[in-house]
């Protein structure tokens, strides 16, 4: 009589390989909740009000990366422009319709003439204003700034709707 023994390695490849899933999810959700505790820092932190107490949410949307809504105030939304290597980050504070009111510009890539260039041009047009300091990079920058603007008009709405909608 030949009989087949029970191999248990089998259960121990199985038994371990739901071990890391179970534990890339756990780290997952942990590393999550850090990046957004640090987001609400910054933003708060940025926008110099230590009463704000924010909630993020990733939005990754265009060159959006999140938003922060505060219980009172102005909502927040966070902007990441990548060049050659700069990288151009901004916070956008913007009103119930969606307007740009004001641009805290944050650390990095200011070496960088086109990263300048971009900053400038962000601040100015979500002001509504025009400069005379031109420069021959306006003219490629400039579709650049109206479509990020254009992105966190059309989220606000479309958060301000839903938020209409739960009340």
């Amino acid at each position: 009589m030949n009989k087949a023994k029970f191999d248990s390695t089998i259960l121990i490849v199985i038994g371990c390989a739901v071990i890391v899933t179970v534990l890339a999810g756990f780290t997952s959700v942990y590393a999550s909740r850090q990046a957004s505790r640090y987001m609400t820092k910054l933003v708060d932190g940025t926008m110099e009000s230590t009463v704000r107490k924010s909630t993020w949410t990733t939005l990754r949307e265009g060159r959006i990366l999140g938003r922060a809504v505060p219980r009172k105030g102005p909502t927040a939304y966070v902007v990441s422009v990548r060049h050659l290597g700069k990288e151009y980050r901004a916070i956008a504070s913007v009103d119930d319709d969606g307007s740009v009111t004001k641009v805290y510009p944050l650390a990095g890539g200011i070496d960088s003439a086109y990263v300048r260039r971009l900053g400038i041009l962000f601040d100015r047009t979500s002001r509504g204003g025009a400069g005379s300091d031109l420069s021959p990079l306006d003219s490629a920058l400039e579709p650049l700034i109206i479509d990020i603007l254009e992105t966190m008009t059309s989220l606000e709405r479309v958060r301000m709707e839903v938020s209409d909608d739960d009340r």
